[in-house]
C-alpha cells in the first residue's frame, strides 16, 4: 500500500486530515494578515486607546495584550503550520502524525477549557451593571455567559473525541500496516 494511498485510511482519519489541514490553512491565513494589519495600526494604537479611555477601564486590560500581539501571532502562525503538517502527515498514514494530532488536539482542548476558567473567573468577579460589562441586561448577560460556556464545552469534547478516534484499535492497525507496507 501506498502511504498517500487513501483506500486502506480509516474514514475518521480521512475526516480529521482535512478537515484539520483546511481549518489550519485558513487560521494561519488569518493570522498572517492579522499581523499585516497589526503592523499597519501599530503607530495609532496609543492614539486610540487615549481616546477611548474616557470612563472605560478596557484599555487597562488591552495594554498588555496589545505589547505583546507580535509574538501571539507569530506563535499562531507556527501553531497552525504545525498543524498543517500533522494533518499532511495523517492523510498520508504516518505514524508521528497521529501521536502529534493528538497532542494537537489535547492543546486545544486545555485552550477551551481555559478559555472557559477565565470566563467564570470574570462571571465572579465582575458584578452585573458594572461598566465593563456595558449596557447588557442581566438575563442578556446570563445567556452570552451561557453560550460561550457550552462552546467551550462542545469543542473540547469534541476536540476529546478525535484523540479516541485517533486512538482507536482501528487506526492503530491502519497506521501500523502503512508503517509496515514497502514505500515505492
Amino acid at each position: 500500500m501506498d502511504p498517500g494511498d487513501s483506500s486502506d485510511r480509516p474514514r475518521a482519519v480521512t475526516a480529521i486530515g482535512w478537515t484539520s489541514l483546511v481549518i489550519a490553512a485558513l487560521f494561519v491565513a488569518r493570522a498572517l494578515i492579522d499581523l499585516v494589519i497589526w503592523r499597519i495600526m501599530r503607530p495609532a494604537i496609543p492614539a486610540l486607546l487615549a481616546s477611548s479611555a474616557g470612563g472605560n477601564p478596557a484599555p487597562e486590560y488591552l495594554r498588555p495584550l496589545l505589547e505583546h500581539l507580535t509574538e501571539l501571532k507569530v506563535a499562531q502562525v507556527i501553531f497552525w503550520a504545525s498543524v498543517a503538517v500533522c494533518a499532511a502527515g495523517l492523510l498520508r498514514m504516518r505514524s508521528w502524525a497521529r501521536v502529534a494530532m493528538q497532542a494537537a488536539c489535547g492543546i486545544l482542548a486545555a485552550y477551551c477549557v481555559a478559555i472557559a476558567l477565565v470566563l467564570v473567573r470574570a462571571w465572579v468577579r465582575i458584578p452585573a451593571g458594572d461598566r465593563r460589562v456595558g449596557e447588557l441586561s442581566e438575563s442578556h448577560r446570563v445567556m452570552a455567559f451561557s453560550a460561550v460556556l457550552c462552546l467551550c464545552a462542545l469543542l473540547a469534547s469534541g476536540l476529546v473525541g478525535l484523540v479516541f478516534l485517533l486512538r482507536s484499535a482501528r487506526a492503530k492497525e491502519a497506521f501500523a500496516r502503512s508503517a509496515a507496507a514497502p514505500v515505492e
